[in-house]
């Protein structure tokens, strides 16, 4: 009980703390859906890496037109490979799901509602309709390999021990959708990483106050009750925030 009250608290104070952020100018932009600092993104040739494709390549075609950027992508489901080979776009694609290690681990299909989309979760999730094994490889190893100046994750869930294991992160920005309604994990579970993730140097900001009235998104962290949360975290020394 104890521990519930302190994370309630904490939570006032995260968001507190983002809506202080969010009456400060900052150069930041929706690019295809996702939130981009442009002080911290090249304008020629940046360097992406795409964590859970797919069918919806909407924020790396952008950044192809304009910025030329280089992208590469990993999304383990059939279907984010089909909808790849269809664009035939030049994204450097691997059909391996990313996590803390390396490892074959079994994942679950589950698709929406119009049944044209595959996600996929290391838990058994309800309506899942299929499981099967996969390579994983490791967050640390794939960013040390590339070192990209910015990661879009959105890999159902897989978040939270990726961030739990982080000793240390260097990437100007990173764009995570927390996913509390799977695996198990509640708000807290969001709050608690969001916590590490400033521990590690990264000012957090809210999706919800640049696209929430133009694009009618209100299961962003604004109103912090849907099962997904989405933020954009920027290095604090490459922030104008300190």
């Amino acid at each position: 009980m104890r521990l519930s009250v302190s994370l309630y608290f904490f939570a006032r104070k995260i968001r507190s703390f983002i809506k202080e952020l969010l009456v400060k100018k900052q150069n930041f932009k929706i690019i295809g859906g996702k939130l981009v600092n442009l002080d911290c993104l090249p304008k020629k040739n940046p360097r992406i890496l795409s964590f859970g494709v797919g069918m919806d390549l909407d924020f790396e075609y952008e950044l192809i037109k304009k910025n030329n950027a280089e992208i590469i992508a990993w999304d383990p489901t059939d279907a984010a490979e089909n909808y790849l080979k269809s664009k035939a776009l030049g994204i450097s694609y691997f059909k391996k799901a990313i996590g803390k290690i390396n490892e074959k681990r079994y994942v679950y299909d589950n698709p929406n509602e119009n049944g044209d989309y595959m996600a996929s979760f290391f838990e058994y999730s309800e309506g899942s309709s299929s499981n099967k094994k996969v390579e994983v490889v490791a967050f640390d190893d794939v960013v040390n390999q590339y070192s990209p100046d910015y990661i879009k994750m959105d890999i159902e869930g897989a978040e939270y021990e990726i961030i739990e294991s982080l000793s240390e992160l260097e990437v100007p920005q990173i764009s995570i959708e927390f996913h509390h309604d799977k695996m198990n994990k509640t708000i807290f579970d969001t709050i608690i990483c969001i916590q590490r993730m400033i521990e590690l140097g990264y000012v957090p900001f809210d999706y919800g106050a640049w696209c929430g009235r133009e694009r009618g998104l209100k299961k962003y962290v604004s109103l912090w009750r849907d099962g997904n949360v989405e933020l954009l975290f920027v290095r604090k020394d490459l922030s104008e925030i300190h």
